[in-house]
């Protein structure tokens, strides 16, 4: 029993430093767990900031969603009238062309009537031209050929006066 008695007394030495020592081992455990719980108390207040911006990102998020379909609706309002306009105006700019062209072609078959009757005109004015010149050619021919005829006898009956004249004197 003794044996026994001493095993009791080493066991309640045990005991006994056990609880001696335990809130030693307690309180540090106890700042371990106030570290750990300030870490967690910090942590958990960097999720709710987190949260909290990743809420007012969403919202930011969704405003620029909205604002950018209202763009983008804009865009494609101005696009399409864009486009409409272009459109009108091509088709303005084809009318003109096409009345452009007609006038053009109008002007060019006046053109070419002018052309032609003055064409014909002058024709006709170089025709009558050669015509009166060849009959002035004629007249001043036969003019002149009767002036000469007339001067050739005018000055043949000269010269025989004047034969006979000197041929009385003599």
């Amino acid at each position: 029993m003794f044996v026994l008695s001493q095993i009791e007394k080493i066991m309640k030495i045990l005991t006994i430093s056990l609880f001696v020592l335990l809130p030693f081992f307690a309180n540090s455990q106890d700042e371990k767990f106030n570290n750990l719980d300030m870490k967690i108390q910090k942590l958990e207040l960097k999720n709710s900031i987190l949260n909290k911006q990743i809420n007012d990102l969403k919202v930011e998020n969704q405003l620029l969603t909205k604002t950018l379909a209202g763009i983008k609706s804009n865009v494609n309002e101005q696009i399409t009238k864009g486009l409409e306009l272009q459109a009108q105006n091509e088709r303005a700019m084809n009318l003109a062309l096409d009345e452009f062209e007609k006038k053009f072609k109008e002007q060019n078959e006046t053109f070419s009537f002018v052309q032609d009757q003055l064409d014909k005109k002058f024709n006709t004015q170089l025709i009558l031209l050669s015509i009166f010149m060849i009959v002035f050619i004629v007249i001043v021919y036969i003019l002149t050929k009767s002036i000469g005829k007339r001067a050739l006898s005018q000055h043949s009956a000269n010269w025989n006066s004047f034969q006979e004249y000197i041929l009385k004197k003599r």
